[in-house]
């Protein structure tokens, strides 16, 4: 597991961890509670860290990246949790939940979204990235609009594409969000 983070950052040039803590920060508090759903090895942490961020939980199916998230010691909890509708978070548990590079097709549905703000407190943030391809093909695009339409949370910012790993796909596009979740 060592070499994931290491291929990532320096083989790939992995943006999306560094893109999406900066979106967070523009939001929210340094002493927020916030929830990394679905970590892996905690390269968002440490983007999040050094933004000077304290207060960061995490949780990931997979026991080997938990494992390699609790060497880098950046988080306050750590615990085993699947993404989707039997997601094991508490309603309104967190000031700001992130996800980055899980949402798609074949890691989490699309319902996960739904999860991510029911653990979000009032008024709290969700900050998720998502690959542009996939958008429309899997009704991501049908399921934000409708979460919007349906007021559970308002769109604060979303990106233009981006290449998250320039240097390992660079034709692969992501985007990112920043959604305020309403009571």
């Amino acid at each position: 597991m060592p070499e994931y983070d290491a291929d990532l950052a320096n083989s790939y040039r992995y943006t999306s961890p560094r893109i999406s803590a900066e979106a967070l920060a523009k939001f929210v508090d340094k002493n927020a509670r916030i929830h990394d759903a679905r970590a892996g090895t905690g390269l968002v942490e440490v983007e999040l860290i050094n933004l000077g961020f304290t207060n960061i939980e995490t949780g990931d199916m997979s026991e080997g990246m938990l494992k390699e998230a609790k060497k880098k010691g950046v988080y306050s909890r750590l615990r085993k949790i699947v993404l989707g509708p039997d997601m094991e978070l508490d309603d309104e548990e967190y000031d700001a939940v992130i996800s980055v590079g899980t949402l798609t097709v074949g890691h989490a549905p699309k319902e996960s979204l739904l999860q991510l703000s029911k653990a979000t407190g009032r008024y709290g943030y969700i900050v998720f990235t998502l690959r542009s391809d996939i958008l429309e093909e899997s009704g991501y695009d049908d399921y934000l609009r409708n979460t919007v339409e349906s007021e559970v949370w308002i769109e604060e910012e979303a990106s233009e594409n981006y290449q998250p790993l320039p240097l390992g796909e660079p034709n692969a596009l992501h985007r990112g969000w920043v959604c305020k979740k309403l009571p």
